[in-house]
């Protein structure tokens, strides 16, 4: 409606929050508690696949292998989540697939629909190859797919100076 909004979204030690104010000073959004928690450690999980890969090594990340483009990758931490990668034919990541991401719709209300982000490029940066594009993505029944955010990297610095 044009109207700004504040929004802070928070994960920290396996907890979420989503806290929004309209204009910094309303709250019109405060949410966190169990569902938050499980669904935010599915976005964490989903950030380590697709921008941090090195970390797949963590001995909590069990594997399952459903076909030569396919693996089930499951995370046993305080909450246990699960997700198909898809990989193409050059062992790129195309899409991460996860049933254990709730959707928020509003008055507190979340519904378990598929959370899937397709990956719709990669570019190259200092020698490496990154995702460049993009999609977060709800699956509905009754609509089907539901993009509600899409990503473009411009640019990457690693171990930047002078953050705190």
């Amino acid at each position: 409606m044009g109207i700004p909004a504040i929004g802070l979204h928070s994960y920290r030690n396996s907890e979420a929050r989503m806290h929004i104010k309209m204009l910094g000073l309303f709250t019109i959004q405060d949410e966190s508690g169990e569902i938050m928690n499980q669904s935010e450690t599915v976005t964490w999980f989903n950030d380590l696949c697709l921008m941090a890969p090195a970390r797949l090594i963590d001995p909590r990340i069990s594997w399952e292998i459903l076909n030569e483009r396919k693996v089930k990758a499951t995370f046993n931490g305080k909450y246990t989540i699960s997700a198909v990668l898809s990989f193409g034919e050059n062992g790129a990541l195309l899409n991460f697939v996860s049933n254990d991401r709730y959707e928020f719709t509003g008055n507190g209300n979340f519904v378990n629909n598929p959370f899937s982000t397709p990956v719709l490029g990669y570019m190259e940066i200092d020698g490496r190859r990154l995702l460049s594009k993009g999609q977060a993505v709800y699956t509905r029944p009754e609509t089907g797919e539901f993009v509600y955010g899409e990503f473009i990297l411009k640019n990457m610095e690693y171990n930047p100076t002078g953050l705190h």
